[in-house]
């Protein structure tokens, strides 16, 4: 994902990958608890085109995909820049009803 080598012994539903310093967890979420946590970003958080929620305090930055309260919406937390970040949520499975 971006770039980087997936790490073994993580729980199956948990994507972790990079090595050393460099690191990014993917982590699906109902769009329920993912709304929950949109929320709670509040006004820290900075809408993307792409309809994500992205919100950047280095060294980490993190990534809440576009979804509805019925999808699997991804979290993505890493020490990766914006672009990066945006690039892995390209990566992940869309929603069913994603046209894009």
């Amino acid at each position: 994902l971006a770039g980087r080598p997936r790490r073994g012994g993580a729980c199956q539903s948990v994507g972790i990958y990079g090595r050393g310093p460099t690191a990014l967890l993917a982590l699906p979420l109902s769009g329920r608890a993912a709304g929950a946590i949109e929320q709670e970003l509040g006004g820290r958080a900075v809408d993307l085109d792409s309809g994500g929620t992205l919100v950047l305090s280095p060294p980490l930055g993190l990534l809440l995909t576009e979804g509805s309260r019925y999808d699997i919406r991804w979290l993505l937390v890493g020490t990766l820049e914006r672009d990066a970040l945006e690039a892995a949520a390209d990566e992940l499975p869309k929603p069913l009803w994603f046209s894009g």
